[in-house]
């Protein structure tokens, strides 16, 4: 191809792109997945430390920290009550906390 018919259609291809709304979005939907003691804790995607195994979770962000020994959740020091073997916590939403989709309050309130 020579090159000024090179140059129009690139010339022409910008002036399309120009022409254009285009918009590009990126839905985060990623979830940090902390499993320990039977119970899986979802997290939104930030800065925190997390520690997981066989006696359950130890989680800490700027936000808020969370813990569970695999039959009690406690957030913030309160206690949120009882947990089972294979419940999924979601923090995705906080300060509303999901137990298996349902939302859960401290107990006391």
């Amino acid at each position: 191809m020579h090159p000024s018919g090179f140059k129009i259609q690139f010339l022409t291809l910008c002036l399309f792109l120009a022409g254009c709304d285009f918009q590009a979005g990126v839905t985060v939907t990623d979830k940090n997945r902390f499993s320990g003691a039977g119970i899986v804790f979802e997290i939104p995607m930030e800065t925190s430390d997390a520690t997981t195994g066989t006696p359950g979770i130890t989680y800490q962000s700027e936000r808020f920290s969370a813990e569970t020994n695999g039959k009690t959740l406690t957030v913030n020091g309160k206690d949120y009550g009882a947990l089972n073997k294979g419940d999924i916590v979601d923090f995705y939403e906080y300060p509303t906390i999901k137990v298996n989709g349902e939302i859960r309050r401290p107990k006391g309130t």
